[in-house]
C-alpha cells in the first residue's frame, strides 16, 4: 500500500473513534512526521465534508505545532448536539474554557502580521467550550504524532452568546 492509502485508512479509523464511547486505537500505520500528521487532519476534514474553525496555538518551544480542525460546532448559542456529554454512566467528553475569535475577513496563511492587521480581522469574541474527547484505547499512550494526527482530542465547540 501507498503512504496516501495508509494515511486515509488511518483518517477514517480515527474519524470513526468520534462517536465510541471505549475507542480501539490500535492501528498498524505510524505517524512519522508533522506533516503526515496534518495530511491525517485533512482527509478527517474531508470526511467531515466542514472545518468550522481551528484550534491553535503560537508554536510551541519544543517545535511542536498546536493545530487541528474543528470539525464539528454549534450554532452561537444553540445546545451542541455533537456527542452527548454522559452515556451509561460514562463520560465521553471534557470541556475547556476559550477564547473564540471570529474572524470577519480571511487572511493569507504563512504571512506575519502586525498587531493591527490582527485586531482588524478580529469581528467579534467569544467564550467557549472546546469539546475534548479522548479517541485513544485506555490502555495505550499515544505519541504527539498521534494525538495531531486525530486533532489533539478536538470533538467540538459550544460558542457562548455574545451577551452572555
Amino acid at each position: 500500500m501507498t503512504e496516501t492509502t495508509h494515511l486515509t485508512q488511518l483518517a477514517k479509523h480515527l474519524f470513526a473513534q468520534r462517536n465510541h464511547v471505549n475507542p480501539n486505537s490500535d492501528f498498524a500505520v505510524s505517524i512519522q512526521s508533522i506533516e503526515q500528521a496534518i495530511r491525517v487532519q485533512q482527509k478527517m476534514a474531508e470526511l467531515n465534508g466542514h472545518v468550522t474553525g481551528w484550534k491553535c496555538l503560537v508554536p510551541q518551544a519544543n517545535d511542536q505545532l498546536i493545530v487541528a480542525p474543528i470539525l464539528q460546532a454549534a450554532e452561537r448559542g444553540q445546545l451542541c448536539s455533537i456527542i452527548p456529554a454522559i452515556k451509561d454512566e460514562q463520560a465521553l467528553a471534557l470541556i475547556e474554557p476559550e477564547i473564540a475569535f471570529i474572524l470577519g475577513q480571511d487572511i493569507e496563511p504563512y504571512r506575519h502580521y502586525s498587531h493591527d492587521e490582527i485586531d482588524a480581522a478580529i469581528s467579534a469574541t467569544h467564550m467557549a467550550l472546546e469539546l475534548i474527547q479522548n479517541r485513544f484505547s485506555r490502555d495505550s499512550q499515544p505519541s504527539y504524532l498521534q494525538k495531531l494526527a486525530d486533532g489533539l482530542s478536538n470533538q467540538g465547540v459550544y460558542i457562548v452568546p455574545a451577551n452572555t
